[in-house]
């Protein structure tokens, strides 16, 4: 039988995005078919059929819930992780529904730091617990027709030539380049499929309808904002004031 549409979507597309953020895969080069996911799925109430992506030194699983996650299947994902060792990382698919505080609440005591710099977060001492629910893998945003090509800027010496390009027509050549750049949340979707973190910046060069290049400097979230809703960086000007 095959598995309803949206839990294997969310898989397939999980599967992609950590092909994007530079993985590679252990046992599989590609997803599975939709007609073998369920089989899969089921043995991955056990870490033994979680799958392991690795860069470098590094090692990520992928697991998606098998179903309603209690505050016992989430004991259960952690037993698992420590067993394989200390500093385990996992992806973890979950169903919106069926998922209880107690669980939410001992699963997301284990998060990722990408809202942190990289320079404070380089070293992982810990397990470490990235939730995404199956909505929120329904859609690959790097698909979209009028997507631009995206490049991510990690490289500190990259960002100081682009922050000295920035304040060479300013007074202030001490300026941040956090306060020169419009944000981008780190909890957005762009952001995810990236592993972006904290500091981040990202370029957006478009073709379509002319060439059009912009920065994106990736911030914590701002709790309280309007989802949607442009935000006014310190400093930036509007369309009005220009």
């Amino acid at each position: 039988m095959i598995p309803k549409e949206p839990f294997y979507k969310a898989y397939k597309n999980a599967f992609k995005m950590m092909i994007l953020r530079g993985y590679q895969t252990v046992n599989r080069e590609s997803p599975v078919e939709a007609v073998e996911f369920e089989t899969l799925r089921n043995k991955m109430g056990s870490s033994e059929g979680w799958i392991r992506f690795i860069r470098g030194k590094e090692s990520v699983y992928l697991a998606v819930a098998t179903g309603s996650v209690s505050i016992h299947v989430a004991r259960a994902v952690l037993d698992e992780m420590y067993k394989l060792g200390k500093r385990t990382y996992l992806l973890y698919v979950h169903a919106n529904d069926g998922f209880s505080n107690d669980a939410q609440k001992a699963l997301s005591a284990c998060p990722p730091s990408r809202n942190k710099p990289r320079s404070e977060s380089a070293i992982r001492s810990a397990l470490t617990i990235e939730l995404v629910s199956v909505d929120s893998m329904q859609f690959n945003p790097l698909k979209y027709g009028l997507q631009p090509a995206i490049t991510l800027i990690t490289d500190e010496r990259a960002k100081e030539a682009l922050r000295q390009s920035l304040v060479s027509v300013l007074d202030d050549k001490t300026t941040r380049l956090e306060d020169l750049l419009p944000l981008i949340s780190v909890e957005g979707q762009i952001c995810r499929w990236h592993d972006a973190h904290v500091g981040d910046v990202f370029y957006f060069h478009r073709t379509l309808g002319g060439e059009q290049a912009y920065y994106r400097i990736v911030r914590q979230e701002i709790h309280g904002r309007i989802k949607g809703k442009a935000f006014k960086v310190k400093g930036e000007k509007t369309a009005e004031e220009i």
